[in-house]
């Protein structure tokens, strides 16, 4: 090869390598980004049930005494009786 050749070739590799490390390491974080989204904040956020909703509600059972059953939006609580609250 002649002495130009290599010298572009190398010139070329060290181009290369400098432009894939930029891309590599120049990637900002998205919160500093000129380039967000406008419903970038809009993320859906959690589901979390009520503390302490256990969705059930009280039945008095003859046979087995104060009980709870499956019901959505109660609370049940049988200590010293069975009684049932509306989930906050």
């Amino acid at each position: 090869m002649t002495r130009s050749l290599r010298f572009a070739l190398r010139l070329t590799l060290v181009v290369a390598v400098v432009a894939a490390l930029r891309i590599v390491t120049g990637v900002s974080s998205p919160a500093r980004s000129p380039y967000l989204s406008v419903l970038s904040d809009m993320a859906v956020q959690s589901a979390f049930a009520a503390p302490g909703c256990n969705n059930k509600t009280c039945e008095k059972d003859p046979r087995k005494g104060p009980t709870c059953f499956k019901a959505t939006g109660s609370n049940c609580s049988v200590s010293g009786g069975c009684t049932s609250t509306p989930c906050p």
